[in-house]
């Protein structure tokens, strides 16, 4: 089962700029709510597993991204196209997505020019924001910065969060720009969603959304809280010669209203320009990190196909086979949280440092934390220590869905072994009797 991390991919022309060639053009990308991963081998003598990531570290996601905007050097480092009356803002997420904890990142500013309308805008955002528009532009899903005058940027509104010491309110070409994020344990995250789940539950009539309900409810007790673990509804595909993980992905849920969702309790997003502090994005009552995890988000899922399985399997009392042909709605694949997300415009490279290596600014702020008393937990974590934990939980849950598999075929044979031994002795069984009743016919002529 021969595999390479990065594989061979021929160069094409991008389609928005013939004179653009860039190799991450035959990619499949996240259009029509759907989400890709290079497959995942489990080596069946040893059990190890492959990284799933295009390239085995930090980086923006060749996945995640609209037609106009590529790479330039690296998958650090991003350009947008530059403009025409048809593009306009591009935005790409990283492959690491902050999910609880306390993590630092940097974005470095490679190229930018206010005067060509060379522009961007830094910031988180969740699997739900469109990617063909800025951070912070849509309501509730991402937080950004503007580079021209350091306003934050928020549910389609721009204010002021800078510090009141400091005069200088822009990024300049050269910058880093440093991110400290700290959300709560999901442990947490998980036991204020069963008060939620239950309270839906509640006012539930429709059996199928309850069905969806009781079974995460189960979910979340038995998967995520007591084994900490993550749950994937996906398939594999193939596509320009190469195998892929697809999914659903997320979206909001409109069916809930802004009051409904939940805070994320002492979170944060402090923001540093070269290593000094500028302030806090969410120092607002009203400029809060909402939960990213279901019922909040879901799937774009095919509820009318799924139903009519439901009752027809419902009809005939196979609930046995319920769990196997329907779905989830409401599941936690790890890929739900804030991602650090870049926004280009005309021209503008913007890169993404999340390495103790890459970082300039790392230890300047980790003294910072240590006498900052609004920061409780002082254990801070880079993108490349939150992508190897992420990492391990997805290699770890594939081998065990691997063995499961593996059970599973172990079983369909023996069950199909037994059916064929079944049928050669039904045969033989019938051949017996054929010619049982051959000699009693032949005994009764030679009697006559």
């Amino acid at each position: 089962m021969a595999y390479t991390n990065t594989p061979e991919l021929e160069i094409s022309t991008s389609q928005d700029n013939l004179n653009l060639q860039n190799v991450f053009d035959n990619l499949p990308m996240n259009k029509r709510n759907y989400k890709y991963n290079l497959c995942k081998i489990i080596d069946e003598n040893t059990n190890n597993a492959k990284s799933s990531q295009f390239v085995d570290n930090v980086h923006m996601s060749p996945f995640d991204r609209p037609t106009n905007i590529y790479f330039t050097d690296s998958l650090d480092s991003l350009k947008s196209i530059k403009n025409t009356p048809l593009k306009g803002w591009a935005s790409c997420k990283s492959n690491v997505c902050l999910r609880e904890g306390l993590t630092y990142f940097e974005f470095q500013i490679k190229h930018i020019d206010w005067s060509k309308n060379c522009n961007a805008r830094l910031g988180l955002s969740q699997r739900s924001f469109p990617l063909g528009q800025p951070v912070g532009s849509d309501l509730h899903n991402s937080i950004g910065i503007r580079d021209m005058t350091f306003e934050r940027i928020f549910n389609r509104k721009r204010d002021d969060f800078i510090n009141n010491d400091t005069t200088e309110k822009l990024m300049k070409e050269g910058d880093s720009i440093g991110f400290l994020v700290n959300l709560p344990s999901l442990e947490n995250q998980y036991k204020q969603i069963q008060v939620v789940i239950n309270q839906m539950i509640e006012k539930e009539v429709d059996e199928f959304e309850l069905f969806h309900l009781n079974r995460y409810l189960k979910d979340l007790e038995n998967i995520y809280l007591n084994k900490k673990s993550i749950q994937k509804e996906r398939i594999l595909i193939r596509y320009k010669n190469e195998t892929y993980y697809e999914s659903q992905d997320y979206v909001r849920n409109e069916a809930l209203k802004t009051e409904d969702y939940l805070k994320l309790d002492g979170s944060f997003i402090k923001v540093f320009q070269n290593g000094e502090y500028r302030g806090d994005l969410t120092n607002n009552e009203d400029k809060v990190l909402t939960n990213f995890l279901p019922p909040f988000t879901t799937v774009n899922y095919e509820t009318t196909r799924y139903k009519q399985i439901y009752n027809r399997l419902v009809k005939m009392n196979n609930m046995e086979n319920i769990d196997i042909l329907i779905p989830r709605k409401y599941y936690d694949d790890g890929s739900l949280g804030y991602y650090p997300t870049i926004s280009l415009f005309n021209d503008t490279v913007v890169e993404l440092n999340g390495t103790l290596d890459d970082m300039k600014y790392y230890f300047d702020v980790q003294k910072y934390i240590l006498t900052d008393d609004s920061v409780l937990n002082k254990e801070v974590n880079s993108l490349e220590d939150v992508y190897l934990q992420a990492k391990n939980q997805d290699i770890e849950y594939d081998i065990v869905e691997f063995e499961k598999k593996k059970k599973e075929l172990e079983k369909l044979q023996v069950s199909q072994e037994e059916i064929k031994n079944n049928q050669s002795l039904a045969i033989k069984e019938e051949n017996n009797t054929l010619d049982f009743i051959q000699q009693e016919s032949n005994d009764i002529e030679m009697e006559m």
